[in-house]
């Protein structure tokens, strides 16, 4: 069966201002029709005034703005309840009596007749407000939590299917066919030379796989472990790549994303230099700036069009950049420039002295 709609539930929830005011109509004009008319003339009248409240309740939130002004809008916003419900309650009772409007407020019955059932349903009316401005910020801030969890649960699964994706990049067949070629080839003709290849092999596959790295590490840490990726691209390409490093010590010690740089180095390498005959340069730069993290990898490759770069650029940078717009909600930034002849420069943005998880908080 077919679930009913929050509007079928919004409906249901103000029956029990129904219920009270078909009390309190029989027990002001003792005639039943009368009380089930003016029940279902106030539950409609109180229905659309808790959107207005609802509306209030974001707009005036408690911590969002000055107490003083979220105070005085709900007074303000109570009185102005109060009024529409007795201008309602009046001219029931004006169409009940077949009387006038003005006078209808002056009778038994009215909100303003003066006796004891009068005021008690001006508190009543009163209270009804203010329960339902406490139900409204109460799942304004359920909400909001909500919100916050499935961000992070938004940003924790980019980044496993980040971590994963850097775990198969570097596994692939086609990536393991060519280290394992050139680590046949110095086996047999430099020992020495296969020795290191396969402790660059290692030591990449041990960042990969390990736990520690967590969902950031030092930028100092990565570019330990993006060396032992150059050395191994290196051997494919048979010396055909040189790399050039600006490293500010200050930004070592700066927390980043894992993977970020080795997807930068990895798109220049695969989409600048393999296209090269000549021996092409990857120039890897980080720089610390008072309030940012800029790091910047660019190349002396190919290059493309700027309108052929979004579909040859490959899922690792749109990727990464996903990532880092919900780890850090639009405070980082990822910018691509290439044009025929001049390669590829990327440059990540993030903001400086902040750790991704306390972004994500």
């Amino acid at each position: 069966m077919p679930r009913p709609s929050r509007w079928v539930w919004y409906g249901v929830a103000w029956v029990p201002v129904g219920i009270l005011w078909f009390i309190y109509a029989l027990r002001t004009r003792d005639e039943v029709f009368y009380a089930v008319a003016a029940a279902g003339a106030m539950m409609a009248t109180t229905s659309v005034l808790g959107l207005v409240i609802w509306w209030m309740s974001g707009r005036y939130t408690w911590g969002e703005r000055r107490h003083a002004v979220v105070i005085l809008s709900h007074l303000l916003a109570g009185a102005l309840f109060v009024g529409v419900i007795m201008s309602v309650d009046a001219a029931l009772v004006a169409w009940h009596d077949r009387t006038t409007l003005a006078s209808s407020l002056r009778r038994s019955g009215g909100l303003l007749s003066g006796d004891k059932w009068s005021y008690l349903s001006i508190y009543l009316v009163a209270a009804v407000y203010l329960l339902a401005v406490s139900v409204a910020q109460h799942v304004r801030v359920q909400q909001r939590l909500a919100a916050q969890q499935l961000a992070v649960a938004r940003a924790e699964a980019v980044a496993a299917r980040e971590q994963l994706h850097a775990l198969r990049a570097q596994l692939n067949p086609h990536f393991l066919f060519n280290v394992l070629h050139s680590l046949s080839y110095l086996v047999r003709n430099d020992p020495a030379g296969a020795e290191k290849a396969i402790d660059h092999l290692g030591q990449m596959l041990r960042y990969v796989l390990d736990d520690a790295a967590g969902d950031e590490v030092e930028l100092e840490e990565e570019w330990r472990f993006v060396r032992h990726y150059v050395a191994l691209e290196s051997l494919r390409l048979h010396g055909r790549l040189r790399i050039r490093t600006e490293l500010d010590p200050d930004a070592l010690d700066c927390r980043i994303p894992p993977f970020t740089v080795q997807l930068l180095v990895e798109n220049a390498i695969r989409h600048g230099i393999s296209q090269l005959q000549r021996t092409g340069t990857v120039t890897v730069i980080a720089r610390r700036q008072p309030d940012a993290l800029v790091i910047e990898v660019k190349d002396d490759g190919v290059g493309l069009r700027p309108e052929q770069a979004s579909g040859r650029t490959g899922l690792g940078l749109r990727a990464l950049r996903e990532r880092l717009r919900t780890r850090y909600h639009g405070q980082a930034a990822l910018e691509i420039r290439t044009a025929p002849g001049a390669g590829f420069d990327v440059t990540v943005t993030l903001p400086a002295g902040l750790r991704a998880s306390e972004a994500v908080s």
